[in-house]
């Protein structure tokens, strides 16, 4: 009985984390519409800050919904403990502001248009880019609250991934078949790789939930997939590495990945208190210098066009709202920083 309750709340979970990323994609291709729009420094800031501004109240829910699940399934393994540590607010990736990173899609569509892209292929590219974002983010500021969960938790010894094949359009992959037979410490950040769709389960003293749920999932996965395929799903071997933003990434054995020092990136550092007050200042040193220069594009616009503020062309329209959405952004960067 115990089983099929929580093969319930991860279906549920998984399937509460699936809407939440298709609503906010939805919301967010919407503000953004063709990405040619928004190749001016001052326009494409603004439209970050539009997206990294509506990412930090979806990253806030994502943690709320994480911990509502793994309370749930705590409890079921009679290992919830009396209280747990405060919810933190805090963008999931290491040495790099929101604002950055949300000015990915269009830098690729950029660099799609000079390989010889076509806009629609371009377009279709940076859409698929925002799409990896946000679905990394989301998964990101999951992993990070369910280890402040796991270690508050004196009586969860470890913790297993839990695989959804029913998520999987072409079917679980070999690295989450392979990392489903390990278990991580408490204080151990899950290791991830794109699409990946896995949950986490506590695993105590006495109990392993995870192990029997995954072991019913991989009947069906190898059934599913036969000869073969079958047999590549069992040979893949899996490692993890770092990656300077994400931290601990599965990857296939064998398979090239740069790690930070090899793209000259600082290595991956843990949501530590000193380091997310780090993140905290620089990300809103970026906010106000992109601010500073869209403020200044629009004086310089209203010098060149001194009838513009009194008819409002479409231009000037166009940086007083990326202004406005810079500052926006400003302004929940410093109401984290006050709640922090």
């Amino acid at each position: 009985m115990a089983d099929a309750k929580l093969a319930r709340l991860t279906e549920q979970h998984a399937a509460k984390r699936q809407s939440l990323i298709v609503e906010l994609l939805k919301l967010l291709l919407g503000a953004w519409g063709p990405f040619d729009q928004w190749r001016s420094e001052p326009l494409l800031n603004g439209q970050a800050a539009l997206t990294a501004t509506r990412m930090m109240s979806a990253l806030t829910r994502t943690r709320r919904l994480e911990r509502s699940y793994l309370q749930s399934a705590l409890r079921e393994v009679d290992a919830l403990p009396e209280a747990l540590p405060p919810l933190l607010d805090f963008y999931p990736r290491s040495g790099v502001s929101p604002l950055e990173v949300y000015r990915r899609p269009v830098e690729q569509y950029g660099y799609a248009l000079s390989q010889g892209a076509t806009v629609e292929e371009a377009q279709q590219v940076a859409e698929q880019r925002l799409a990896d974002l946000v679905e990394t983010d989301v998964r990101l500021a999951e992993r990070d609250e369910a280890m402040r969960v796991y270690e508050a938790a004196a009586r969860v010894s470890a913790y297993r991934r839990v695989i959804h094949p029913e998520l999987s359009r072409s079917g679980t992959c070999g690295l989450c078949v392979v990392a489903a037979a390990n278990l991580y410490s408490t204080d151990e950040l899950l290791p991830l790789h794109q699409g990946c769709n896995c949950d986490t389960l506590p695993v105590t003293a006495s109990d392993d939930p995870g192990f029997r749920l995954n072991a019913e999932d991989l009947k069906t996965v190898y059934a599913a997939a036969g000869g073969n395929s079958a047999g590549e799903l069992l040979n893949t071997r899996a490692t993890v590495t770092e990656h300077g933003e994400l931290g601990p990434v599965l990857v296939k054995q064998g398979d090239k990945f740069r790690d930070p020092s090899d793209v000259g990136r600082k290595p991956y550092k843990a949501p530590t208190e000193d380091a997310l007050a780090d993140e905290r200042r620089r990300a809103r040193e970026v906010a106000s210098d992109a601010l500073t220069g869209a403020e200044a594009a629009l004086v310089a616009y209203d010098a060149d066009n001194p009838d513009a503020s009194a008819t409002g062309t479409p231009e000037r329209t166009r940086l007083f709202v990326a202004t406005k959405r810079l500052r926006d952004y400003l302004a929940a960067l410093d109401r984290q920083i006050a709640s922090a």
